[in-house]
């Protein structure tokens, strides 16, 4: 199991804006960290939008 805890102002940021993702590390032991990445999940664009696609996020380039 792994938690990602993100400041509230930066994921509402994240959330509301075109910003497609939030980086950063979390050190593991000396000299090593876990670089984490997460980043917004879009609507499909090449076939027809589904319930897998009911909590994505606008596609940029759906254009419209």
């Amino acid at each position: 199991r792994l938690t990602v805890v993100v400041p509230e102002a930066a994921a509402r940021d994240w959330a509301t804006t075109e910003q497609v993702g939030l980086e950063g590390e979390q050190p593991v032991e000396a000299g090593t960290a876990l670089s984490i990445l997460v980043e917004k999940d879009f609507e499909c664009l090449h076939r027809r939008p589904t319930e897998e696609d009911a909590d994505t996020f606008p596609h940029p380039l759906a254009g419209g």
